[in-house]
């Protein structure tokens, strides 16, 4: 795990890169090369740990891979995510119809796709490489997941697709600009999404699920909520967005 460790917040130039990236890049293999060279832009995905590992295209078996995989080392143990990236250019719901995109729906199969692999092979997963494992120690079949896909615009029906997909899933659907956001600011209570001036304000939408004061998922123990006995517990940052 050594060698995926990220010491040090993003650099002003890694931060520069990735603005850059989403004037010009047109796929999701510009924003997967830019972030394996500045993975600690995947940093501040997670808050509330000891230390943080990227691990960038994990082999799940021989159909399956994952585009990131970060390990936040807690109190209570490794707590993992699953990144899925698409193109920046993608957009997350249909001009129309306001329901979810192909590219939206087959972010999200990966993802369930990947946890199904986890939950047959889980002994494989969690052993340590040099035991001919993939050294992923504590994850679960329950690890929740993050999309990054898109840019913010205000004709793009998010609020309700964010809430479905983690009510029913815990998987968290973000921005590239939420990932710029996050970056360029130290506070995680100011990186919410803003609402687009149309969209209804809910505490869903201003705290969605597993922010402080809303219920978190109870399915998935390994990301445990922040309560009122205080203490170093890990809550994932993008469900405080």
């Amino acid at each position: 795990m050594e060698r995926w460790r990220i010491n040090f917040p993003a650099t002003p130039a890694a931060i520069e890169a990735l603005r850059d990236a989403l004037e010009t890049a047109d796929d999701e293999a510009a924003m997967q090369r830019l972030l394996e060279k500045y993975p600690a832009l995947l940093a501040p995905t997670v808050v509330g740990t000891h230390d943080t590992w990227i691990r960038p295209q994990v082999q799940l078996g021989n159909h399956y891979m994952a585009d990131f995989m970060i390990a936040g080392q807690t109190s209570l143990g490794v707590q993992w995510t699953l990144v899925e990236l698409e193109s920046p250019v993608s957009r997350l719901t249909n001009p129309g119809n306001k329901r979810a995109t192909v590219t939206l729906r087959h972010a999200v199969d990966q993802i369930e796709d990947w946890r199904r692999w986890l939950s047959t092979n889980l002994h494989y997963a969690r052993a340590a490489r040099d035991a001919d494992g993939l050294g992923l120690p504590g994850i679960t079949a329950e690890v929740p997941g993050l999309i990054i896909m898109a840019r913010e615009t205000y004709d793009d029906a998010v609020s309700e697709i964010r809430e479905l997909h983690a009510r029913r899933s815990y998987i968290h659907v973000r921005t590239y600009d939420w990932l710029m956001r996050i970056n360029e600011s130290p506070d995680p209570l100011s990186r919410r999404p803003r609402p687009a001036p149309s969209a209804r304000v809910t505490p869903a939408t201003m705290f969605p699920l597993g922010s402080v004061g809303v219920g978190a998922p109870q399915r998935n123990e390994a990301v445990p909520r922040v309560n009122s006995a205080g203490g170093n517990q890990t809550l994932p940052l993008y469900a405080l967005l």
